[in-house]
């Protein structure tokens, strides 16, 4: 009785084990914007850029307010970044004319009007 009870264990653990096998190899479709994130021993599909945190040995995902408020603070931020890249390179310009101008004022007139300078 032992003997069959123990080949019956070894076929039912070798058949979760190639269950198992198969199902990692299928391949997942994900939709635009998300994301295949391994958390434990688990696969979730969670938006890109969403955060997985551990709190006492419990994995816990943000939820959609967090990531909503992540994300804007962010887009915020970059905005700011990008405004004030902005602010610097219209100064650049501004000067670059500035220069320019002054170039333009040491050319004598007569070579102004016939355009060889």
């Amino acid at each position: 009785m032992r003997k069959i009870a123990l080949i019956f264990l070894i076929f039912v653990f070798s058949a979760a084990l190639a269950y198992g096998e198969e199902n990692k190899e299928k391949e997942i479709t994900l939709r635009p914007g998300m994301e295949l994130k391994k958390i434990g021993g688990i696969n979730m599909i969670v938006p890109e850029g969403t955060e997985i945190y551990e709190e006492n040995g419990q994995f816990r995902v943000e939820g959609v307010e967090e990531y909503a408020a992540r994300r804007f603070r962010k887009t915020e931020e970059r905005m700011a970044e990008l405004e004030e890249n902005q602010r610097e390179l219209k100064e650049e310009i501004r000067k670059l004319k500035e220069g320019v101008e002054e170039l333009q004022d040491m050319i004598p007139d007569e070579e102004k009007k016939t355009g060889n300078y």
